[in-house]
C-alpha cells in the first residue's frame, strides 16, 4: 500500500473505536499466524441462524 492510499482518521473517530493500533496489530499477526483458530474465535461474536461447520475451506 502506498502512503498515497492512506488517510488520517480524524479525532473524533478514533475517540469511539473499541480498539487501539497495539491490540489490531496483535490481532492482525494471529489471523496471519494462525487464521483458521483466528476465525473460529471471531465467529463466535456473531450470532448464527445455523452454526458454521468449517472455519476455513
Amino acid at each position: 500500500m502506498s502512503a498515497a492510499s492512506l488517510y488520517p482518521v480524524r479525532p473524533e473517530v478514533a475517540a469511539t473505536t473499541l480498539t487501539d493500533e497495539a491490540t489490531y496489530k496483535a490481532m492482525y499477526q494471529q489471523s496471519v499466524v494462525n487464521p483458521e483458530g483466528f476465525w473460529r474465535e471471531q465467529g463466535k461474536r456473531i450470532d448464527w441462524i445455523k452454526p458454521y461447520t468449517k472455519v476455513k475451506r
